[in-house]
């Protein structure tokens, strides 16, 4: 019976590849091997495209991302190398990703000012409101400096 990396499953090998360096060392390394450990690498469960973007797994709106036409642009891109990957084509992939995270990052926090706005706005406070607050505000850092 021979033992070699090909014979691992496949949840052996993600641990593998989670040790083996940052993102792009991990896909130098190991694209264009093989469809399966392509595959492997743009797998969900890995998280290594989202890891890149400093997603969380578990965050909200990882599915968006993975969900996306960029996403699956590059996950294919990837997928299908048959020979090692060069710098300049990966750093192109990576760039079309980070590009994206920033629209997305930038509607976000569109999003939540727009949102925030709109509750400042109903939290309109009177004169004496917000004098009110200044002084329980001097209050308590009096007392927190003396």
């Amino acid at each position: 019976m021979s033992s070699t990396l090909e014979t691992l499953p496949d949840e052996i090998l993600m641990i593998i590849f989670q040790y083996s360096g940052d993102v792009s060392t991990i896909l130098q390394t190991f694209s264009g091997l093989n469809q399966r450990l392509n595959r492997i690498l743009i797998d969900r469960r890995l998280h290594l495209l989202g890891d890149y973007l400093s997603i969380k797994k578990h965050h909200i709106s990882s599915d968006d991302y993975y969900n996306s036409n960029v996403f699956h642009k590059v996950s294919h891109q990837l997928f299908i190398i048959n020979d090692t990957i060069n710098d300049d084509e990966l750093c192109q992939y990576l760039q079309m990703l980070m590009s994206f995270h920033i629209q997305q990052l930038y509607k976000q926090l569109g999003n939540e000012f727009q949102s925030n706005l709109t509750a400042y706005q109903v939290q309109h406070l009177t004169n004496n409101d917000i004098i009110d607050i200044d002084k329980d505000l001097f209050e308590i850092f009096s007392n927190k400096y003396y």
